[in-house]
């Protein structure tokens, strides 16, 4: 059985022995997406306390998914000053809370 997604550079497909291959390697990116999210949740958490002051942006390379919103969405009640490409859960999540937001079209480095 073959991933439907390939390696552009090198041409190369990804093979799986069997259904239960494709989900374990699904669980262990889910798992890893949480793992990612979980830390970058406790630095802005430590980086606001620290520096209540100090700009926090969430960059364009984040976690997607359910993951994501859930980071940004966590992020938000932490103070966060600027997210990139915020998901649309997010924003339904910003209006439904009364907070204030604006779209700025520019990189997310220079946010």
């Amino acid at each position: 059985l073959a991933d439907a997604s390939s390696n552009k550079s090198t041409g190369s497909k990804r093979y799986f022995k069997n259904k239960q291959d494709i989900d374990l390697r699904k669980a262990n990116e889910l798992k890893r997406n949480e793992d990612n999210a979980a830390r970058i949740l406790a630095l802005a958490e430590y980086a606001k306390k620290a520096f209540p002051d100090l700009k926090i942006s969430l960059g364009c390379a984040k976690p997607g998914g359910k993951t994501g919103h859930m980071l940004e969405a966590c992020l938000i009640k932490t103070g966060i000053d600027s997210i990139a490409f915020p998901s649309e859960k997010t924003i339904i999540y910003a209006k439904e809370n009364n907070i204030d937001f604006e779209f700025i079209e520019s990189c997310c480095a220079l946010l």
